[in-house]
């Protein structure tokens, strides 16, 4: 399993990887309630010897959470968890960080399921936002 696929696992993105030498720093994106022991530990699985050098809080742009909360509304479990595992893990970046099919194989489905979850979701989601 990748570092990439521990990350998404336990709800986190990462977002920069660089090795210098014998020195590994990853940059993950994680939720406000993301525990860094967590993450941490499941570096170390990997690897030991991870620390935490560095916590910070980003600001996002604020939502109308009505809006947000019905738009969730619109995803089914399934298509939600799949949406957020893709996006989490980079699917929706350009170039992309993962493959359809690594992705796939990180939730155990086949690769085209993966493509229906994603594409109803989005669907569903494009026909909310654009009133349709």
């Amino acid at each position: 399993m990748s570092y990439q696929s521990a990350l998404l696992d336990v709800g986190v993105r990462p977002v920069d990887l660089v090795a210098d030498g014998e020195v590994l720093t990853i940059t993950v994106e994680a939720p406000l309630d993301a525990e860094p022991r967590t993450i941490l530990d499941t570096l170390s699985e990997h690897a030991p010897g991870f620390e935490l050098v560095v916590k910070q809080a980003r600001d996002r742009q604020p939502t109308d959470e009505g809006d947000s909360l019905s738009l969730s509304d619109e995803l089914t479990d399934r298509q939600r968890e799949v949406l957020r595992s893709a996006y989490l893990a980079g699917y929706y970046e350009w170039p992309r960080d993962t493959t359809a099919e690594q992705l796939a194989e990180t939730l155990d489905i086949a690769s085209s399921t993966l493509h229906q979850h994603l594409r109803r979701a989005e669907r569903n989601l494009l026909d909310r936002l654009l009133d349709m």
